[in-house]
């Protein structure tokens, strides 16, 4: 029973162990569209609408479309995802320095998104 017990545990914590962090080709896109700011914006929409499934996934260094899109300070990025059912306000996730999505928005806060989401058309 012991021994039961042992492997069930075992292969939830498995199912349960967070994604491996890792550069691959779709982060890499990821990263190039969002940091493209209002240039890359339409294609990054059309891309996560089709794959919102990848908008979770990060690179070596812990950061996603989330995190980057918060480096970068695209509102129209946040707003996709925001569109795909993203809190992109959640200060749980972070990368592997320990930084939060929003700690990495340049001016420091997020007083300027505030503003857009009531001034942007949604994406």
């Amino acid at each position: 029973m012991f021994r039961l017990l042992t492997t069930l545990a075992f292969l939830l914590s498995s199912c349960l162990a967070a994604q491996e962090w890792e550069d691959t080709p779709t982060t890499t896109q990821i990263w190039q569209l969002i940091s493209m700011g209002e240039g890359g914006s339409d294609s990054f929409r059309e891309f996560a609408v089709v794959r919102p499934d990848l908008m979770e996934e990060r690179s070596s260094d812990g950061r996603g479309a989330l995190f980057w899109a918060w480096e970068f300070g695209n509102t129209r990025a946040l707003l996709t995802l925001a569109a795909l059912d993203n809190d992109v306000f959640d200060d749980k996730e972070r990368d592997a320095q320990g930084s939060s999505p929003t700690s990495l928005c340049k001016d420091g806060n997020s007083v300027w998104l505030e503003d857009a989401w009531t001034t942007t058309p949604a994406a």
